[in-house]
């Protein structure tokens, strides 16, 4: 048992009163017990969140059903989840049942998983939206693989501790792959099926057990044998093959079934003995369904963190040199990858496949964080946006740009002719603002799910405000979206000039500032479908790539089809001149 004593809860303080270190925009300056309230269902509903001191914005977050009749307070020390929360710097949510019972027949379920949505709605912290986890104790267990079940697609691991009961096979499942609405903003949640890393520990493998067992191996394409590992663990793992690559969506899933004298047994410990499987992957919104793939962390793969002050706030960056930069003198391509709103430099490492692609293509890559905002009233103001704003101040992210751009070229042997950026949603509009602001630096960009121009109205709401553009040449421009992307507002043919939307308002301005063909020429490679604009050289100086079947999202291959088809064919000169393939770009 643990030493740690009964927790109290604290007061959660009002967003506007929740300060942001800038010296650390990333850290958290709140921690400790706090209960969160909110109508589920018509009825109020609670959690009880714990988070550890020292805790970091976009970490990993783990909604809990606890034994319905714990008190809490004193079941998170005593039970070895805060031991276990205070070493692995993970945020705890414990679900509170109604009158001491669990309800089985789904209510509880859907407040389970509504739970899992109060943890993204960044109210006074911000939870990373694809690394958020289920577990289950005692009856608790119950709950936990029901809203699992439901919505698997949204959760990236689950552990329950304790046998199941039959409850867990009710009607409620059967409208498993309805779909559960919006998050909130651009977190599209779909509630499809979906692999599932499961862990559980029980007693006996009774018929419960074993239905259960079967249902997740048929999810996970699991092989019909086991391996074990030291405790005696029966550990079910997917099959070697796959029909598609594994850069984008890899069969990792596996059942883990341990059997135990005391299964609802959860010290610290075996906490983190599980955890190291059931914490391992993270979800990536994709084409399709959300995807699952081992989280690839920066600095255990290579890359270099750093650090620069720029108007007065610390900033941040991920840097990724390829091994042939060693001991050798030739310069090499520089590509910015920069994330969408509420994510960090950190997870687009590793959503964007980025480093890979740097290894193979032969560039150095930097994955930098933006600054940060209030995403909406009552809400976090630390939310990472760029071009944000703090307490009405606006904050020019691309004077970090170019600090950061400055930094890299000082240090590492960049090619000043082949600097590229690319990035999704608000880190899409920053790299649309780049290619406009810096085209002093930039040769060219692909925004995924985000553009801008100056002349747009969205211009000055999204506080990209800067006065000169395109002082250094027209940047070539590769945008890349989903055909289901709700927040991007893909709605109408963008090809017809005659329709006016956002969108073809920009294509407009594009072809008017750089000569290009009213009609674009057009292709498809599943899942996307190409559209090209040509200037009078034949450059397709504005393409276009709609993803098939994707929401508001990117995926990995999207860093490879924007690189190898789009930005490493163009280049310019000491002057500033564009060349695409070799030839004059204009």
């Amino acid at each position: 048992m643990s030493e740690y004593k009964r927790l109290e809860l604290i007061d959660l303080p009002g967003a506007d009163e929740i300060e942001v270190d800038l010296a650390d925009p990333g850290g958290s300056t709140i921690h400790g017990t706090f209960r969160q309230t909110w109508n589920v269902s018509g009825r109020p509903r609670s959690i009880i969140t714990y988070m550890p001191e020292d805790w970091h914005h976009n970490n990993r977050g783990i909604v809990v059903a606890a034994p319905a009749d714990a008190d809490l307070l004193a079941y998170i020390p005593e039970s070895g989840f805060q031991a276990f929360a205070d070493k692995t710097k993970v945020l705890l949510a414990f679900i509170e049942a109604e009158n001491g019972v669990w309800n089985t027949d789904g209510s509880d379920a859907d407040f389970f998983n509504a739970a899992y949505k109060k943890l993204l709605a960044r109210d006074a912290y911000v939870v990373m939206q694809d690394a958020v986890y289920a577990m289950g104790v005692g009856d608790g267990a119950t709950i936990a693989m029901q809203a699992v079940i439901k919505m698997s697609s949204e959760w990236s691991g689950l552990a329950t501790f304790g046998q199941l009961s039959e409850s867990v096979f009710s009607e409620y499942l059967q409208k498993a792959d309805a779909d559960t609405g919006q998050t909130f903003n651009e977190l599209f949640v779909s509630g499809k099926k979906a692999q599932m890393p499961v862990w559980m520990s029980v007693a006996e493998e009774d018929d419960v057990i074993s239905r259960l067992r079967e249902y997740w191996k048929k999810e996970n394409k699991s092989q019909d044998t086991y391996v074990t590992d030291d405790r005696d663990t029966k550990i079910y793992l997917p099959r070697p093959l796959k029909k598609t690559r594994k850069n984008n969506d890899d069969n990792i899933a596996q059942v883990r079934i341990t059997l135990k004298e005391d299964p609802q047994q959860t010290d610290a410990e075996t906490l983190e003995y599980i955890w190291d499987y059931v914490g391992a992957a993270r979800r990536h919104r994709s084409y399709n369904v959300k995807v699952l793939r081992y989280f690839r962390d920066p600095l255990k793969t290579g890359a270099s963190h750093h650090t620069l002050t720029v108007d007065g706030i610390c900033r941040e960056w991920y840097e990724y040199v390829p091994s042939c930069a060693k001991d050798s003198d030739t310069r090499l391509p520089l590509v910015v990858c920069m994330h969408g709103r509420g994510g960090n430099g950190e997870t687009f490492y590793d959503i964007t496949d980025i480093a890979l692609a740097a290894e193979e293509r032969h560039f150095i890559a930097v994955c930098p964080t933006a600054s940060i905002y209030q995403d909406h009233e009552g809400g976090f103001r630390g939310i990472r946006l760029w071009m944000g704003e703090y307490k009405g101040e606006r904050i020019n992210c691309m004077n970090f740009i170019r600090a950061m751009v400055k930094d890299v070229e000082s240090r590492l042997p960049v090619d000043k002719a082949r600097v590229y950026a690319c990035g999704q949603s608000s880190g899409g509009y920053m790299t649309g603002y780049c290619g406009l602001a810096a085209s002093d630096i930039f040769t060219a960009v692909t925004p995924w799910s985000g553009y801008v121009t100056p002349i747009a109205k969205k211009a000055a709401e999204l506080k990209y405000y800067e006065d000169s553009y395109l002082e250094g040449g027209h940047v070539p421009v590769f945008l890349m979206f989903g055909d289901s992307d709700k927040f991007f507002g893909f709605n109408e043919p963008f090809t017809d000039p005659s329709i006016e939307t956002p969108l073809t308002e920009y294509i407009a301005f594009l072809r008017q500032e750089y000569g290009l063909e009213e009609t674009p020429s057009t292709y498809i490679c599943y899942p996307v479908t190409y559209y090209e604009w040509h200037n009078p050289k034949g450059t397709p100086m504005l393409k276009i790539g709609v993803v098939d079947d994707m929401p508001h999202a990117n995926y990995a291959e999207q860093t490879f089809i924007s690189y190898d088809e789009f930005m490493s064919k163009f280049t310019k000169d000491e002057q500033g001149n564009r060349y695409y393939m070799g030839r004059p770009a204009e």
